[in-house]
């Protein structure tokens, strides 16, 4: 068994290589217990190396903050014309960093019609394999395969969603705690996760609680969130 009490203090003092040097030394399969602190994503890369197979994240408090830690929010702002588009980017995207790898993505729509819709535009435009069901279709490419499964807000109570390493909002839900739990359910099985986040004008009613959660983990807040968290009635700031 091996405990780390403090990981980015380790990594502060240039003590990673150590640590790995101890981990090398010990079973593969050994419990690797480790105490993280305030880790940003480098920190996220030690625990990769330390920790083997399938992990269960633990939180110390409830906050928004501490459960989604290692989950990195990025959010881009279009047209909801431009929307399909956008996610077309988005998963060519991660084809290019999971090259010669299989990744699963969790792609969420407002409600079953839209689900539908946006899996229907995505198989005509991207070359896709039907999946097991109509809400999952696999990405092929000659840099790797993605499979995605499609599911609308209400349905993902039933969902898994702690097993999805990367999960694509393409409808923010019209209760902002919905996503703050998705967030905070996200790749609970692996080191770090992703959550993309597509929002355009339409949602600016959620501008200031999604801009609080992004700088309150320390993630980029557009300008669009910005402006729009200004000038929205209601708002405090």
């Amino acid at each position: 068994m091996l405990v780390i009490d403090g990981l980015s203090e380790f990594e502060a003092l240039n003590l990673s290589p150590i640590i790995n040097s101890v981990r090398r030394t010990i079973s593969s399969d050994a419990q690797v217990t480790i105490f993280g602190g305030q880790c940003d994503q480098s920190s996220a890369t030690v625990a990769r190396n330390l920790l083997c197979g399938r992990i269960t994240k633990l939180t110390t408090n409830d906050s928004v903050t501490s459960r989604s830690e290692f989950i990195a929010q990025h959010v881009q702002c279009c047209t909801p014309e431009e929307k399909t588009s956008k996610v077309k980017e988005i998963l060519e995207h991660v084809l290019v960093e999971h090259a010669s790898k299989t990744a699963k993505v969790l792609l969420v729509a407002a409600n079953d019609h839209e689900a539908q819709k946006l899996t229907s535009s995505l198989k005509l435009e991207i070359c896709t394999v039907p999946g097991d069901s109509s809400s999952t279709f696999t990405i092929c490419s000659s840099m790797g395969l993605i499979n995605v499964l499609v599911k609308d807000w209400k349905s993902l109570a039933t969902t898994g969603v702690e097993e999805f390493e990367i999960v694509l909002v393409a409808d923010l839900p019209p209760s902002f705690d919905d996503y703050v739990e998705i967030l905070s359910r996200t790749a609970r099985h692996v080191v770090a996760g992703k959550v993309h986040v597509i929002f355009s004008n339409s949602d600016a009613a959620l501008a200031k609680p999604l801009s609080d959660v992004l700088a309150s983990c320390g993630q980029n807040v557009p300008e669009l969130l910005t402006k729009l968290t200004r000038t929205t009635p209601g708002s405090d700031v």
